[in-house]
């Protein structure tokens, strides 16, 4: 499926828009100063996954509604939540300004063990998951 130019290009062009969004909205040294090496390498990591998923997520999606001229919740719902969890706490939940600051979920967040990792670990699973569940099913066309 992703043969085609025109999804490759989808994928690589909004695997760079999350990424450099990701870039953006984190000050890293701040990170690192605050939380440490560890958890800024975990964060990164993580965020580099979520971004190349969505990536990949996104050209499939956009894929099987070119194919099947319908959206299913079943299939792209867990890939919108788990984007949804990541973009959340993209940026450091405790020093800089995040979509969860925006929405009054910053204090919630800090109060989490990891700062907001769990929450990219499960967008990473959701991720995998959507991307899993939409390149298995063939789209179901009915010729005539």
């Amino acid at each position: 499926m992703l043969s085609s130019r025109k999804y490759i290009a989808i994928a690589i062009v909004s695997t760079l828009l999350f990424f450099s969004a990701i870039i953006y909205f984190t000050k890293f040294d701040v990170m690192l100063g605050n939380l440490g090496i560890l958890h800024t390498a975990a964060y990164s990591l993580l965020n580099g996954l979520v971004a190349i998923l969505f990536g990949v997520y996104l050209a499939l999606l956009i894929h099987g509604i070119n194919k099947t001229k319908s959206l299913s919740l079943k299939k792209s719902g867990s890939g919108i939540i788990g984007a949804g969890s990541s973009v959340l706490v993209t940026g450091c939940v405790a020093c800089s300004v995040t979509l969860a600051s925006y929405l009054g979920l910053a204090s919630a967040l800090t109060a989490l063990p990891f700062y907001g990792l769990e929450l990219n670990a499960a967008g990473v699973l959701l991720l995998s998951y959507s991307i899993k569940k939409l390149s298995d099913d063939k789209p179901k066309i009915c010729k005539v």
